[in-house]
């Protein structure tokens, strides 16, 4: 059975991690850096001084908690995405140890949100509940809708292990418990749950994560179920309303593999396993996989190109990828997916003039549709490879 793991640090200063673990112990989505601190002034306003984790407003115990279930956030709910993000809530009730305690005192569920970074892009405080950045959150959210029967452990985290600071300069708003008890109710008892037992099973949450119109196969003879213009809501979601999340860190790192894996997860509908990992681990996978066919540049690249182009116009997932040749803990290699176009594909002279798919990426910037050339130099014209999804 999966565990989430969460361990926090003495110091509460300083991030712990959240990571998804198999029933082998072997970590299957995370590390990430995750707040349980409390905002000190608040805890002061609410007679808890020392931010106490078994009262109201102070620290988030630790214990094990059970996952009731997954609530949306953003516009259109009564949770900003300034303050939960936008991508939906994981509600955690206590079972056990100082989450027990705590919940003896009114501290009767708490949350995993998300909500805007603080200075510094830090992760900002809460008032008990558990806090990570948008796009370790939407990850967890769409691993989370397919798991079955998943506790929640919040350990102490190994002297000496902390990491990044919190910012502690940040108010936070939010009472404790966090959400009001018939928001709770709802997230048991709604449709996330079917089957025989409320904790049975999570679905997709009630708000969609799926372009207008898309979906997960079922439309015709090859099993795509979706279109062209799904592939290109996808992107423009991606790239121009959640273009925050996959911006270049301030030392440089990108993510391209992320906004890839995000990508396909929209637009098939659940995460794909090929697409875990760096864009190196990603480029290996789908060389591997029986649900990828790889179009091989060879002596022809520009039928490969125009192949590619041709197969996202039809609505398949096509991804180009590169693999470093000097990989570095910064830059393993680079990944994009090709998305429709009519308009004609532009001749690159850096490319001997072959003419170029478009594609969508994070890179050095993020884009809904640029054109290979931008995000591909002609000197990774020997690594390159196109991967298209059979299914």
């Amino acid at each position: 059975m999966r565990r989430l793991v969460v361990m926090l640090p003495e110091d509460r200063g300083y991030a712990g991690v959240l990571q998804l673990e198999d029933g082998h112990g072997a970590v299957v989505a995370g590390p990430f850096a995750v707040c349980g601190r409390a905002d000190e002034a608040a805890a002061q306003r609410h007679g808890n001084p020392n931010r106490n984790s078994l009262l109201p407003f102070g620290d988030t115990p630790l214990g094990r908690y059970r996952i009731e279930g997954i609530l949306p956030s953003g516009p259109g709910t009564k949770r900003p995405a300034n303050n939960y993000g936008p991508h939906g809530v994981v509600v955690l009730k206590p079972t056990s140890g100082d989450a027990a305690l705590a919940d003896a005192n009114g501290r009767f569920h708490l949350l995993i949100q998300g909500g805007t970074a603080g200075p510094g892009r830090h992760l900002r405080l809460t008032n008990g509940s558990l806090r990570l950045g948008n796009r370790e959150q939407k990850r967890l959210i769409e691993i989370l809708r397919d798991c079955r029967g998943i506790i929640c452990e919040l350990l102490p985290m190994p002297n000496g292990a902390a990491t990044r600071p919190i910012a502690l300069d940040s108010a936070c708003s939010e009472s404790d418990p966090p959400l009001a008890a018939e928001a709770v109710a709802s997230a048991i008892a709604s449709p996330q749950f079917p089957g025989t037992g409320l904790h049975s099973r999570f679905a997709p949450p009630s708000f969609n994560l799926l372009p207008e119109g898309g979906g997960g196969g079922g439309g015709g003879d090859d099993g795509y179920g979706f279109t062209a213009d799904d592939l290109t809501s996808a992107a423009k979601d991606l790239a121009k309303d959640h273009a925050a999340d996959y911006a270049r860190d301030a030392d440089g790192q990108t993510h391209c593999s992320e906004f890839v894996r995000d990508f396909a997860t929209k637009i098939v509908g659940s995460p794909l396993p090929e697409l875990e990992g760096t864009a190196s681990d990603q480029v290996d996978a789908m060389a591997t996989s029986k649900d990828f066919d790889e179009i091989k540049l060879g002596k022809d690249p520009q039928k490969a190109f125009d192949r590619a182009q041709e197969a996202a116009n039809d609505g398949k997932l096509v991804i180009v990828g590169w693999k470093n040749p000097k990989p570095t803990a910064k830059d393993s290699g680079h990944v994009a997916t090709v998305v429709p176009s009519k308009d004609a594909m532009p001749a690159s002279k850096k490319w001997g003039n072959l003419k170029m798919p478009y594609i969508a990426q994070a890179g050095s910037t993020v884009s809904d549709k640029t054109t290979l050339n931008y995000g591909f130099g002609s000197d990774k014209k020997a690594g390159l490879r196109i991967f298209i999804r059979k299914r």
